[in-house]
């Protein structure tokens, strides 16, 4: 758990939260991480008390995630080799939107204490990790993480950022952890857009601007967002290492 504990402290990206210290408590015993302290909100609170982002905000919000995934999923080590850092536990509720000092929003990527180094020197332990509402198959398997698990993240954050809702039926319908990896590991992926349908969800292509929608960020962030800064779902991801992986065969169920 330590080492794992330290992976953060390898990377530095604008959109990875800075780890100044990490170690064993002499007296208790217990792994602890001393973090910088941000101010803000992490996306899940963000949209529970505001409601869905519009999909202008939820593209500048990606993109931010894969510049800081890439930095991690592109990780080098000192002898010169790629040692991929896997986050496995990405999620809405790691996500955190806080701002730079010239107020525009940035967001910074939490909790690599679940992280994996995809290396052989590394010795970290191979326990199943995460939050099942956001694994990808082979994660919650138990096979192979690659950092292809964290792009099935993203893709699911992306449609939990766009209308509030999981892609998961076990989770709308409140049912329990076990039914979730059942329908995780068992049954037919359909696309987004039916599954919304399924859940009686609004098309989230209405682009209209709401007052829910303007109200998604704090006052002081919302200009960083506008439309004519940020471009109507066009904006343009940078070069993504991680993205390698995003186009990969499904496994066999």
């Amino acid at each position: 758990l330590l080492a794992e504990a330290r992976v953060t402290t390898r990377l530095s990206s604008d959109h990875i939260v800075q780890v100044l210290d990490a170690g064993i408590d002499a007296t208790s015993s217990t792994v602890f991480v001393v973090m910088e302290l941000l101010s803000g909100s992490t996306l899940e609170d963000l949209v529970q008390q505001r409601g869905p982002c519009s999909a202008e905000q939820t593209a500048e919000l990606l993109r931010q995630l894969a510049v800081g995934l890439d930095k991690a999923h592109g990780y080098v080590d000192a002898s010169g080799n790629r040692a991929p850092i896997v986050h496995r536990d990405l999620k809405p509720g790691n996500l955190f939107l806080t701002q730079r000092d010239d107020g525009r929003p940035l967001l910074k990527i939490l909790d690599f204490g679940t992280a994996k180094v995809l290396s052989q020197n590394t010795q970290a332990s191979g326990m199943i990790r995460g939050t099942p509402q956001y694994m990808a198959y082979e994660q919650a398997s138990g096979d192979p993480i690659t950092p292809g698990t964290d792009i099935w993240a993203l893709g699911l954050i992306a449609l939990y950022l766009l209308t509030g809702r999981s892609y998961w039926l076990t989770v709308e319908r409140h049912g329990t952890q076990a039914q979730l990896f059942g329908e995780i590991l068992t049954l037919p992926l359909v696309p987004a857009s039916e599954r919304l349908r399924e859940l009686g969800t609004r098309e989230w292509t209405d682009r209209r601007p709401t007052a829910r929608r303007q109200a998604f960020l704090p006052a002081r962030l919302h200009t960083s967002f506008d439309h004519r800064a940020v471009g109507p779902v066009n904006v343009r991801l940078p070069p993504c290492r991680s993205l390698e992986f995003a186009n990969r065969p499904l496994p066999k169920r």
